[in-house]
């Protein structure tokens, strides 16, 4: 009987010695995981002309305006706009910016993004991400998500692997929470604007605690107006960086 106790003793202590060194090996490949990949905030900004590029930090991500998506009927479906890449030599990487005017025929802008991707594709330059910018009423975020999960759809079929992020608004916080977590799942993060013609939003700390509660991937976009430097907003977990809107020449906000 001694020795059974014995021989259950000495596996009992194999299996545990066994389980430490695993725990400990898997601590130590997290802890130099953490160390070689990590997840600092970047800072992107906001191409809209090619004059944002003679302000812009180097190595910074640049997310380029492109064009118009559905803006009335006597228009075409697309309308190109902003720079071409052509004018683009430093980055290898970028994101794209299409603004949309109304939710509709989500398979029709697929086709116009591959036509973008590939174009930048033949200057060697990366699309890596595609930016959303509309603004939806709060009322109609799950209709913003469903056209999305749509678009991520077709862009598959079209053999386009780019990450889907959009502008933000703050009052999608308060006003539609749990719809905004839903819209939410569908991108690889929102970003907030903080600003309203080119300034900090009068009321912008009324937002802080919903900002602080945020639980998904964002980034907080802001300006280069002076009064953005003096803020401390909050930031989460899921906080991944901020993206700059140039105001540069004050004297052509008309432009933008």
């Amino acid at each position: 009987m001694l020795n059974l106790n014995k021989k259950k003793y000495f596996w009992s202590s194999i299996f545990f010695t066994l389980a430490a060194v695993i725990l400990s090996a898997y601590g130590l490949l997290s802890f130099f995981g953490g160390l070689k990949n990590p997840s600092a905030p970047t800072e992107d900004y906001w191409i809209w002309r090619s004059t944002d590029l003679d302000y812009v930090k180097p190595n910074s991500r640049l997310i380029i305006y492109q064009g118009d998506y559905l803006l009335g009927q006597f228009h075409a479906p697309f309308i190109k706009r902003g720079l071409t890449p052509g004018e683009i030599s430093t980055h290898k990487d970028i994101a794209l910016l299409i603004r949309l005017y109304q939710l509709d025929k989500p398979e029709t802008l697929a086709k116009y993004i591959s036509l973008l991707v590939s174009k930048w594709k033949t200057y060697q330059i990366n699309v890596s991400e595609i930016q959303l910018d509309y603004d939806s009423p709060s009322s109609q975020l799950a209709i913003y998500a469903d056209f999305i999960a749509q678009l991520n759809s077709a862009l598959k079929i079209n053999n386009i692997q780019t990450d889907i992020s959009i502008t933000g608004l703050l009052t999608w916080l308060d006003d539609s929470p749990m719809t905004l977590q839903q819209l939410a799942k569908e991108v690889a993060y929102i970003d907030y604007q903080l600003y309203n013609d080119f300034y900090p939003l009068a009321n912008l700390a009324r937002f802080y605690p919903s900002i602080g509660a945020i639980k998904h991937s964002y980034k907080i976009g802001v300006t280069t107006a002076h009064e953005f430097e003096q803020l401390q907003y909050p930031k989460t977990k899921y906080y991944l960086g901020k993206s700059i809107f140039l105001n540069i020449n004050k004297d052509k906000r008309s432009e933008f």
